[in-house]
C-alpha cells in the first residue's frame, strides 16, 4: 500500500478519463502553481497523454490541450505562489488566465494549502462519473516524495447521505471567491450533483472514508478523531511544530518504550528542541537520495534534488487503524488557520499489524531502503527567517491587497494602468505584464505605454530583491479593457503559417494525438512548398472522412480553429476548397 518502490502512482494516468468518458469539468487545488506544469495537465485530462518532456515540448499538444480545457478547468492556488517559468515565448500563458484563481485568506499568516483534484467525466449517454484525487503534491515540477489516493465516484439513484457534505463545503468556499465568474456555475452544478455521488477507493480493505477540509467556517472540529487516544502512531510530515508533536504524544496510551515513528526532513530536526523528539523513532531520507539519484550513464546532468513532502498520519487503537492522507503538515498553522484537505479512512484487513506497515514503508532490505534512522538529534539552532522567504512573503502581501488594472486603446497600441490600494513596499520591487518585456518600479500606480495586444493579460510578473537575493512570482490582477479578440490573436501568433495549420488539422483528426504530431514533424520543414502542401491535402481529406463516420464532433473543432485563425495567408486555398467540398458531401449524405 505504501511501499516506496512498488506502490508508485503515475500522476498523468490519475487524470486520464475512464474508457468511453471525457472531462466535463475539473477543479484543482494547490498551494504553489508553476504555469509550465499547468500546461501539462490539460494534455493529460483531455488527450490521455503522459506529462513528459516530449509532450510538454510539443506545441500542438500544448495548444490543443489548452483549447479543450478553456471552459473545463478551474485551478485554485495560494495568492502570490505562482512560479515564474523559464519559457522564452510566454504568449501561451495568456490562454491559461481564465483557468487560474488565486485565493487570499484574511489572515495573511495562514495559507490556502489543499491539494486535490475533483474531476467530473461524462459519456455519450450523458452519464457522469467522478474522480477525487487527494494529494500532498503541489502543481510544480518539484521531485519530492509525495502521496496520493484516488477515489472513483458513481451516481446513485437516491441521495447518498451526508458523506460528501464536507466536499460540498469546500467547493462552496471556492465558489464564493469567484461568484461573478462563469465557471462558478460549473462548480455549482457539481455541488448539486455531489449528494448523489458515492465514492469508492476500489480497495476492499479501505472502509469508512471521511472528507476533512480544514480552515473553512463550516468545518472546524472535523479532525477530532485524529486528536483522540491511540496506542501507536506513524507521522510523515516535512514540516513540524513542537506543540503539535507534544499534543499528539499526550494522547498515547501504551508504554513509553513503544515509540511512535516520525519521518520528516533532516533540516527540521535542528529547528526544534531535541526533547521534542524524545518519544519518537525519527527517520529521514538518506542524503545520497536527497543529493540526487545516481547518474545512469557518464556525462549526464545530476538530477534535481529530492526530499520528503508527503503528509500521512496512521493511528492504531487496539486493532483499529485510521489513516489520514492529504495536505496538512504536523504544524500549528495546518490545523489552526490554513485551508487544508485530508482524507480519513479505516484500513481493515485480517491480521494487519502496525509493524507490517512500518516494514513496508521503511523497507526490509537496507541496501534499497530510502530512509535512515536518526541516532542523534542535532542541537536546536536559532535561525533567522531566510531572506528569500521574506521576499516571497512580500509578494503574498502584495497579492492580498485590492488591486486592478485598466487597458486604454491609443491608436494602434495600448496603455496599461495598474493600481494597488495602500501599498508601501519593504523591498526593491518591479512589476511587468507577464507577456511583455516592459518593466517598471512597483508603486501604488504603475503605467505602461505603447503595449501591443499580445502584451496584454491578467498575469503579472513581480520581482523582489534584497541583499543580492531575488524572488520572482506571478500574480493575477483583474484587468479591464482587454480587447475581446486578444485570445484570438494569441492563437494566430502560435499557428503562424500554413504548414503549421495543416499539422494542427491533422493533429485534430488523429486517433493518437502524440503519434500524429511526431509523424507530421516533417511538415515544419516544408516552408512554402505549395506542391508538398497540395500532396498532403488528400491525406487530411481521408482523415476527415474517417472522422465524419467515427468522431463527427471533431469536425466542429476544425470550424472553431478556422474561426480563431481568420487569416487567408495561413489557411491554404487548396484546403478551403477541399473543406467546402467535404461539407457539401456531408450535407448531402445527412439529408
Amino acid at each position: 500500500m505504501i511501499n516506496v518502490t512498488e506502490d508508485r502512482l503515475n500522476y498523468s494516468e490519475l487524470l486520464h478519463p475512464p474508457e468511453g468518458y471525457r472531462v466535463e469539468f475539473a477543479v484543482a487545488n494547490t498551494y504553489s502553481l508553476d504555469l509550465e506544469t499547468l500546461i501539462g495537465f490539460p494534455i493529460a485530462l483531455n488527450m490521455s497523454a503522459e506529462m513528459n518532456k516530449t509532450v510538454l515540448n510539443d506545441p500542438l499538444s500544448i495548444i490543443e490541450g489548452i483549447r479543450q480545457s478553456s471552459e473545463r478547468l478551474a485551478v485554485f492556488c495560494q495568492g502570490g505562489q505562482m512560479l515564474n517559468s523559464g519559457r522564452e515565448n510566454r504568449s501561451i500563458f495568456g490562454l491559461l488566465e481564465d483557468n487560474v484563481f488565486e485565493v487570499n485568506l484574511e489572515d495573511q499568516q495562514k495559507s490556502f494549502h489543499p491539494k486535490i483534484w475533483l474531476i467530473k467525466f461524462v459519456n455519450e449517454a450523458n452519464e457522469s462519473r467522478y474522480r477525487l484525487i487527494v494529494l500532498s503534491r503541489n502543481m510544480t515540477f518539484d521531485r519530492s516524495w509525495d502521496m496520493a489516493v484516488a477515489l472513483e465516484g458513481k451516481r446513485t439513484e437516491q441521495n447518498a447521505g451526508p458523506d460528501t457534505e464536507p466536499l460540498i463545503n469546500l467547493l462552496t468556499f471556492l465558489k464564493s471567491s469567484i461568484s461573478s465568474h462563469p465557471k462558478s456555475q460549473a462548480i455549482q452544478s457539481i455541488i448539486e450533483e455531489l449528494p448523489y455521488i458515492e465514492f469508492d477507493a476500489e480497495d476492499k480493505h479501505i472502509k469508512d472514508m471521511n472528507f476533512l477540509p480544514l480552515g473553512i467556517e463550516t468545518n472546524q472540529s472535523e479532525v477530532g478523531e485524529l486528536f483522540s487516544y491511540y496506542h501507536q502512531m506513524l507521522i510523515v510530515s516535512p514540516f513540524l511544530s513542537k506543540s503539535m508533536l507534544e499534543k499528539l504524544m499526550k494522547l498515547k496510551l501504551t508504554d513509553e518504550n513503544m515509540k511512535n515513528i516520525l519521518i520528516t526532513r533532516r533540516t527540521e530536526l535542528s529547528e526544534l528542541p531535541s526533547n521534542a523528539f524524545d518519544h519518537f523513532d525519527v527517520y529521514v531520507i538518506k542524503e545520497t537520495i536527497i543529493d540526487g539519484e545516481e547518474m545512469i550513464s557518464e556525462g549526464l546532468e545530476l538530477p534535481d534534488l529530492q526530499e520528503i513532502h508527503a503528509k500521512l498520519y496512521v493511528k492504531r487503537k487496539y486493532n483499529i487503524f485510521n489513516f489520514y492522507v492529504g495536505s496538512a503538515n504536523c504544524s500549528n498553522n495546518a490545523f489552526h488557520g490554513n485551508v487544508e484537505f485530508l482524507l480519513n479512512f479505516q484500513y481493515k484487513r485480517w491480521g494487519f499489524k502496525f509493524d507490517e506497515l512500518i516494514e513496508e514503508l521503511l523497507g526490509e532490505d537496507h541496501k534499497f531502503q530510502p530512509f535512515e534512522k536518526v541516532e542523534e538529534i542535532p542541537v536546536q539552532e536559532e535561525v533567522e527567517t531566510p531572506i528569500k522567504d521574506r521576499l516571497a512573503d512580500e509578494v503574498r502581501r502584495l497579492s492580498n491587497l485590492h488591486s486592478q488594472a485598466t487597458v486604454t486603446a491609443t491608436e494602434n497600441q495600448y496603455e496599461l494602468l495598474i493600481e494597488f490600494d495602500d501599498f508601501v513596499p519593504h523591498f526593491d520591487m518591479t512589476i511587468s505584464p507577464l507577456l511583455s518585456k516592459a518593466s517598471a518600479q512597483l508603486k501604488e500606480k504603475v503605467t505602461f505605454h505603447q503595449l501591443d495586444l499580445l502584451e496584454l493579460g491578467e498575469f503579472y510578473l513581480v520581482r523582489v530583491e534584497s541583499g543580492g537575493e531575488r524572488v520572482e512570482r506571478i500574480i493575477k490582477i483583474d484587468t479591464f479593457g482587454i480587447p475581446p479578440n486578444r485570445n484570438q490573436k494569441i492563437y494566430q501568433h502560435l499557428i503562424k503559417d500554413s504548414n503549421y495549420f495543416l499539422q494542427y488539422i491533422s493533429y485534430l483528426l488523429a486517433d493518437d494525438f502524440l503519434l500524429t504530431s511526431l509523424e507530421d514533424k516533417h511538415l515544419s520543414g516544408l516552408e512554402n512548398d505549395f506542391q508538398s502542401k497540395q500532396d498532403y491535402i488528400p491525406v487530411i481529406y481521408e482523415k476527415m472522412l474517417r472522422t465524419a463516420y467515427y468522431s463527427p464532433e471533431k469536425l466542429a473543432d476544425i470550424e472553431e480553429i478556422m474561426n480563431l485563425i481568420e487569416r487567408e495567408s495561413v489557411v491554404p486555398e487548396t484546403f478551403l476548397n477541399v473543406y467546402s467540398t467535404f461539407q457539401q458531401v456531408i450535407e448531402d449524405v445527412t439529408k
